[in-house]
């Protein structure tokens, strides 16, 4: 067995190891691709911005219009991700929200 140094960089930093870490997820996660659709942020922005919903929009809606223009490329967990993104948009203030519906901070652009 071999003592591996925390504090070494150039183990993990050499090609041997990056192409094994390479092979090994490339076999995991057979359609593992960079997304090519816009970040969730911006996706939401624009979702909210269209259906102009005077009274704010569901996360349902916001969903439903992502899909609609995005869905060949949104990633298996899209659901999770954008409810995460909403509560991290409500918490950092560029979205408020209330009675389960998300309006755009004007004061806070996203």
């Amino acid at each position: 067995m071999v003592a591996i140094n925390p504090d070494s960089s150039s183990t993990i930093n050499s090609p041997n190891v990056s192409s094994f870490i390479d092979n090994g997820l490339k076999k995991v996660f057979k359609s593992f691709d960079t997304p090519t659709h816009p970040p969730y942020a911006l996706m939401i922005k624009r979702a909210m911005k269209e259906l102009n919903e005077e009274l704010g929009s569901t996360e349902e809606a916001i969903s439903e219009f992502i899909r609609r223009e995005y869905g060949e490329v949104l990633p298996f967990a899209h659901v999770a991700m954008l409810h995460a993104q909403l509560k991290k948009l409500c918490n950092n203030g560029d979205l408020v929200c209330k009675n389960k519906k998300y309006v755009l901070n004007f004061e806070n652009d996203v």
